[in-house]
């Protein structure tokens, strides 16, 4: 039954551009895994390095990558894209983030500053 396997739990995030801290929540629905959390930045330039530490390895197939979107932030600074995309890959516990029409994942000169807060939410299907 699609509803027998049903998980809740928490997670933190990896990130070699530097996480002062992360609080993540997952919901695991059959295959469906739909996370929510927020992280802040110790450094300038986690926006344009890879997120590390899914709680389930993302499908291995084309359907499976999905993404989500950054639904709040306190980085006011010029240039700054103001909305991002969430995107995942499929065979791994990692996700990217985007800036709008941007197409490529974050350049330095778009990063958020030290000490900021981003709140998230993605979706993805797990292997199992």
């Amino acid at each position: 039954n699609f509803l027998d396997d049903y998980e809740e739990g928490t997670f933190s995030l990896g990130n070699t551009g530097g996480l002062a801290s992360s609080t993540c929540l997952y919901t695991k629905i059959g295959r469906f895994v739909f996370v929510s959390g927020k992280f802040a930045n110790s450094a300038s330039g986690v926006l344009n390095s890879t997120f590390t530490g899914l709680p389930f390895t993302i499908a291995d197939s084309d359907g499976a990558e999905s993404g989500g979107v950054v639904t709040w932030h306190n980085e006011n600074s010029p240039g700054s894209p103001g909305n991002y995309a969430l995107y995942t890959y499929k065979n791994t516990t990692t996700f990217q983030v985007y800036g709008s029409g941007s197409g490529t994942t974050i350049s330095a000169s778009h990063d958020f500053s030290t000490s900021r807060t981003v709140r998230f939410f993605l979706t993805y299907n797990a292997t199992s």
